[in-house]
């Protein structure tokens, strides 16, 4: 078993947490590393959970960046339906609001929870900002598997 979370903005990321709480991360932009982080995650076993963070246009964004996240959010739709795959879509403030840890657009409030969720399962992530909620994610699907 596996969960997955997916941050598709520019600056996001994606994440795995094993049962056991063994976490790797990878960023966005580091499109080869995603391939392999699939890879290895289809070669040992089949993630049971994976959530992607719903996104949308928020007040005062730019057409520019609203147009970047809606592409990268369907980039990841795209590769999780080629890749065969279901998923689900949680806006941020269910999964944070589950998690304990509401941003209200303060990224270092995501970015410690999962520093510290890292931490406690002796994984070697260095958790950034890109991951940080991607690494939420997973924990979110994980905490949520038996329910869905």
């Amino acid at each position: 078993m596996i969960y997955v979370g997916i941050d598709p903005g520019q600056g996001g990321g994606i994440a795995w947490i094993s049962p056991e709480g063994n976490t790797e991360a990878a960023k966005f932009t580091e499109q080869s590393i995603i391939r392999d982080l699939f890879a290895i995650i289809t070669t040992h076993c089949t993630p049971s959970r994976i959530v992607l963070e719903h996104v949308h246009a928020m007040p005062k964004q730019g057409v520019s960046s609203t147009f970047k996240f809606g592409a990268n959010y369907g980039w990841w739709k795209g590769f999780l339906t080629a890749w065969g795959r279901t998923w689900q879509d949680v806006e941020p403030r269910v999964w944070q609001r589950h998690l304990g840890c509401l941003t209200k657009g303060d990224k270092n409030i995501t970015k410690a929870f999962a520093t510290k969720l890292v931490a406690e399962s002796g994984s070697s992530v260095t958790v950034i900002h890109a991951v940080a909620d991607a690494i939420c994610l997973a924990e979110y699907a994980r905490q949520t598997a038996a329910g869905s």
